[in-house]
C-alpha cells in the first residue's frame, strides 16, 4: 500500500468520527440513557477509540469520513433488500 500522511486533523476527526460510532453502538445496545450506564459507554468508546485511532493507522487505511459512514448505510439497506428479496425467490 502506498504510504498516507495523516495531519493531526485528520487523527482528531477520525477520532472523533470513531468515538461517535462506538457511543451510538453501545447505546442501541444497552437502549439506556441512565447516568452510569452512559458514563461507562462514554469510558469504553473513549478508550477504544484511543486504542483504535493508532491501529487504523497504523494498518495505512483511508481517512474515516461521513461520505464514507453514509455510503456503507446505504450499501447495507440495499444489500438487506436485495436478501430479503433471494429468499422470496426460492
Amino acid at each position: 500500500m502506498a504510504e498516507m500522511k495523516y495531519t493531526a486533523t485528520d487523527r482528531a476527526k477520525n477520532f472523533l468520527y470513531l468515538f461517535c460510532l462506538l457511543l451510538l453502538v453501545w447505546l442501541a445496545l444497552t437502549s439506556s440513557f441512565h447516568r452510569q450506564e452512559l458514563a461507562v459507554g462514554i469510558i469504553a468508546s473513549f478508550v477504544l477509540s484511543l486504542f483504535l485511532n493508532k491501529q487504523y493507522y497504523e494498518l495505512g487505511l483511508p481517512i474515516f469520513s461521513i461520505k464514507r459512514m453514509v455510503f456503507f448505510a446505504i450499501y447495507a439497506v440495499v444489500l438487506f433488500v436485495e436478501i430479503i428479496k433471494a429468499n422470496f425467490d426460492v
